[in-house]
């Protein structure tokens, strides 16, 4: 299935071709055209698509609609159009529990999520990234590095979604703290404790 997107750069089109990742798709000069239009900010509609074109808000709704013209390319005429009554949408990912999603693994969810016209991910991690200087956090769990958790926020915004970082400032600590660094910090075997300064021998 090969399509000729017009009227869109070659960073934008070079974002795009991520989806080629999940769906049997080239973008090339010789493929069926369709004139890519920018909604204005105003437009009531993210998403509208008829044969040969399709008109969309934000990069996300870009994503989906290309997805959606896909899907009804076969037939001789068509007009889709969507609104979206939510402004932030998308999933929790738990990557605290059982194994720790690899990046690789990551952003296929977020190539997924991009086809679905979804624009935020919120990752969920108790203990399961680096901080400098407390090696016993995250120790055996297969924590994120600081670079690891820059590609993925970086991913993301190449295909306009927002990455959100959801980590625990006080409970849900358990795995980390029943090492013996955390018996100078912890209230309970999962909860800090409130006040109290951090140890000095790590």
């Amino acid at each position: 299935m090969d399509l000729n997107l017009l009227g869109i750069d070659s960073s934008l089109l070079k974002d795009i071709e991520e989806i080629k990742k999940v769906i049997n798709i080239n973008f090339s000069e010789t493929g069926e055209k369709i004139q890519i239009i920018k909604l204005d900010e105003n437009e009531e509609y993210v998403i509208q698509i008829s044969k040969g074109t399709i008109k969309y808000k934000n990069k996300n709704h870009l994503f989906r609609a290309i997805s959606l013209y896909i899907q009804s390319r076969d037939k001789e005429n068509f007009f889709i159009e969507e609104k979206s009554y939510i402004k932030h949408i998308g999933p929790m990912i738990d990557a605290s529990r059982n194994s720790v999603y690899k990046p690789d693994k990551i952003k296929e969810l977020m190539v997924n999520m991009a086809i679905l016209g979804l624009n935020r991910m919120m990752l969920y991690t108790e203990d399961t990234y680096e901080i400098e200087n407390y090696k016993y956090f995250g120790y055996l769990r297969g924590k994120y590095s600081k670079e690891e958790l820059k590609e993925i926020d970086d991913y993301g915004y190449k295909l306009g979604i927002e990455v959100i970082p959801c980590i625990q400032t006080l409970a849900h600590l358990k795995q980390t703290l029943k090492w013996s660094y955390g018996n100078e910090i912890k209230d309970t075997e999962d909860v800090l404790l409130v006040g109290k300064k951090k140890p000095t021998n790590l």
